[in-house]
């Protein structure tokens, strides 16, 4: 067959259907059944018309080829948009999952700490509440006793006769009395001092002294030394305690200054905590010495016999003795009042400038109150 085919009109007049379909518009020549099924074809107007609905054909499959492979990329982007919405999906899902967990391992362990700290705490508080609480009772135990025996204590009636002398009575209950007292003022003050301050107790700062702390560079010298070195090192530079704490943190030169800020001022607070300390030894000791003077005071106006048991009966001593009066205000003329303490990090000349930049007001200022004992 030949590449062009042409056709005879009725004038004889040859046509090349090839070119004739390619100047009509079709992109995409006429295939070789076409052109064959055109060549049988007479009559040129019958032609012609094959002509168009072949071009209109042609058109046609041009539409839908890129139609459809629009379709198929569409598609495909689609599936594929799914495919990774659903792995971003499960990504996010374990991600939760996995911070969910998390924060209830560090709940249940906070809350773990939080009540062990409680249990501490009321552990040490039971145990000087128990001795307060039983000094007390006894006290007030032995103390009724001794009023049973000089009154009626249904009728509130004074016997002119106690079942024994006075001074005997008193005798057999001081003893007693100045023991649970020596225990009491034992465990009070062993509270007061073990608990300074309610919160963890650190034990470098009682290594806090008035050694100086050594410079960067000798910290940054011990830390480049082996193990078996630093022993050496340790004992020709004379290192404290604080220097091995700050070492083990392996600080920069910022770091390092920071801590030198913290500890000079824990070195403040910790001379004004011992301070206070001595002021709490000094008041133990003068508790343990002037109660035993005052009631050896007492035991020798009962016992001189100067006056008689009838005459102590009839007096006021008796009544003053019997009364529930509040010894912290009547006898001591001690006042109470809650006082309101405010700290605030701002005002601490070694760290304040630095506290003023770094936290907010409510940051840095911590009130707290505190009963305020004063005499007149």
């Amino acid at each position: 067959m030949e590449d062009k085919i042409s056709l005879f009109d009725k004038s004889g007049k040859k046509i090349d259907i090839y070119q004739e379909a390619t100047m009509s518009g079709l992109q995409n020549p006429l295939s070789v059944f076409q052109m064959s099924e055109l060549q049988e074809i007479d009559d040129k107007k019958q032609q012609q018309i094959v002509l168009e609905e072949c071009e209109e054909e042609s058109d046609n499959n041009e539409s839908v080829i890129p139609s459809i492979e629009n379709k198929i990329d569409i598609n495909s982007k689609r599936e594929k948009g799914k495919i990774r919405s659903r792995k971003s999906r499960a990504r996010k899902k374990v991600y939760i999952e996995q911070l969910e967990a998390k924060i209830e391992k560090l709940e249940a362990e906070n809350f773990r700490l939080q009540n062990l700290l409680v249990s501490y705490r009321n552990d040490k508080l039971k145990v000087a509440n128990k001795d307060s609480y039983k000094f007390i009772e006894s006290s007030r135990s032995m103390k009724e006793q001794s009023v049973r025996r000089i009154m009626n204590l249904d009728t509130s009636e004074i016997g002119m006769k106690s079942q024994v002398p006075i001074h005997e009575d008193f005798e057999d209950v001081l003893p007693k009395l100045i023991s649970d007292h020596r225990n009491f003022l034992d465990t009070t003050f062993e509270s007061l001092i073990n608990n300074p301050f309610p919160g963890f107790k650190m034990k470098y700062l009682g290594d806090l002294d008035d050694t100086p702390i050594k410079s960067f560079e000798v910290i940054q010298k011990y830390l480049k030394r082996t193990t078996s070195q630093r022993i050496e090192f340790q004992e020709e530079h004379n290192l404290t305690q604080i220097d091995h704490l700050i070492a083990s943190l392996s600080p920069n030169k910022k770091q390092y200054n920071f801590l030198i800020k913290k500890f000079t001022r824990e070195k403040a607070i910790i001379d004004r905590f011992r301070d206070g300390v001595k002021l709490l030894l000094r008041a133990k000791q003068t508790f343990e010495q002037n109660i035993p003077d005052m009631m050896l005071t007492f035991r020798y106006f009962l016992k001189s016999g100067i006056l008689s048991d009838e005459q102590i009966l009839e007096s006021n001593l008796t009544k003053s003795f019997i009364s529930k009066d509040n010894a912290i205000e009547d006898i001591w003329k001690v006042k109470i009042a809650q006082k309101q303490y405010s700290a605030d990090l701002a005002a601490c000349p070694m760290v304040g400038k630095s506290a003023f930049k770094r936290f907010k007001k409510k940051e840095r200022v911590l009130d707290i109150s505190y009963n305020h004992f004063s005499m007149d």
